[in-house]
Parts: C-alpha cells; structure tokens; sequence
C-alpha cells in the first residue's frame, strides 16, 4: 500500500520518563515534530495520528492551517480524539470536512479493536476447521 512512517529522533530523555512511558515534549521540540510533519501532509492520502502521553492532553500534531496544504479527499484518523486529539480541527464523535478533507473523530477506537479482534479470530478458527473436517457426501 505504500505507508510509510514519518518523524524524526527525539533522544530518550527528553520523550522518555525512566519507567519507559512516553512524556510531553517541550513546546520548542513540539514545533520542530510540527515542521517535520507539514510538508510530509503535502503528498499524503491518508494519515493516523495516535500520538499519547499518559495523564496528558494529546499533543496537537496538525493544525487546521497544515490541513490547508493537503490533498483534496485526503483523510486523517485521530485515534487520540479522547484525550484531546491530535488534529486541531478534530471534532470528537464525528466525522467532518475541513478544506475538503476528511477528518475522522470516532471515539474510543482503541476499545472497539477487542470486538473485531475477536469476531476475526473465531472466524478464522470456524473456516479452518470446516475444511479440516470436510466429509464427502
């Protein structure tokens, strides 16, 4: 599908607390994420953003203003809409359009994994035995 990951190295102890959970970034190493990620929204489809920090505000990533410089039907996913979001035009529990993008705000996507999660696996286990146990007729 041709996903790539953007971003840039933020050294341990600036993105890291010592029991290994991620921490703020500073304003200034916030801007410099932002300016990494702008022109990379340029020349995207589609975009993800996941980014939390235990007991925090999402970190804003893409602001209405970055949004502008996206392809038309271009789309963002803000998995991190519960604790804030990371896409400040981001509206919680919806799905919206700004600047001809869509913006989807779906709420607590993470625990809706465990459903389809499931439901695949059995599945999976239901096809995989009908054709271990086929009988002839």
């Amino acid at each position: 599908m041709g996903a790539k990951i953007g971003g840039f190295d933020v050294p341990d102890e600036i993105a890291q607390e010592k029991n290994g959970y991620a921490k703020a970034l500073p304003p200034d190493w916030l801007r410099k994420e932002q300016e990494v990620i702008s022109p990379l929204l340029k020349g995207v489809d589609a975009v993800i953003l996941c980014a939390l920090v235990p007991g925090e505000v999402a970190p804003l990533l893409i602001t209405r203003e970055m949004i502008l410089g996206m392809n038309p039907g271009s789309v963002i996913v803000d998995v991190s809409i519960d604790q804030g979001g990371n896409c400040e035009a981001t509206v919680p529990g919806e799905h919206t359009i700004f600047n001809d993008v869509l913006i989807c705000g779906t709420k607590n996507i993470p625990g809706s994994v465990p459903v389809h999660a499931t439901w695949l696996y059995a599945n999976n286990i239901f096809y995989f035995m009908e054709n271990l146990y086929k009988t002839e007729v």
